[in-house]
């Protein structure tokens, strides 16, 4: 899985643009910026937008080609945010708690994503949100 991502944004175009994600922009443009979560970023359209909100922003997504892409984008907007190359199954908060967690069309394998989505409140402030998007499993017959 891991080659398939790292050939997609080997591409020199965005494999998704370089736009946010409607739903995240919607929601993250209600809600006070403060420390935000994007696991399994990507190519960082939605964690530049973020960093050109006012967010802390704190990325990963085990692809390589992901997070040059990142950075090229962030450059392009003039922004900082902290991204890495890492493995979801691997990912410690560290103690950090989050105002937002946002996961965008965030494929991991059933066991792996009810493990991260439970460790999910341990990483969140009290008053804080989860943005989710994602594909129902019916999406497979359509």
């Amino acid at each position: 899985m891991k080659e398939f991502w790292e050939t997609r944004y080997k591409e020199s175009a965005f494999a998704y643009g370089t736009r946010p994600n409607e739903f995240f922009q919607e929601h993250i443009n209600k809600i006070p910026p403060g420390k935000i979560l994007l696991p399994a970023e990507g190519e960082g359209r939605n964690a530049v937008y973020a960093a050109r909100k006012g967010w802390e922003v704190t990325a990963f997504d085990f692809s390589m080609q992901a997070m040059l892409k990142t950075f090229q984008l962030a450059e392009r907007y003039d922004v900082t945010l902290n991204y890495t190359v890492q493995d979801v199954a691997k990912f410690e908060s560290n103690g950090v708690a989050y105002d937002a967690i946002g996961l965008f069309f965030a494929h991991f394998p059933p066991p792996l994503r009810k493990t991260f989505h439970q460790k999910l409140p341990t990483m969140l402030k009290k008053s804080g949100y989860v943005l989710l998007e994602a594909f129902h499993s019916n999406q497979l017959y359509y």
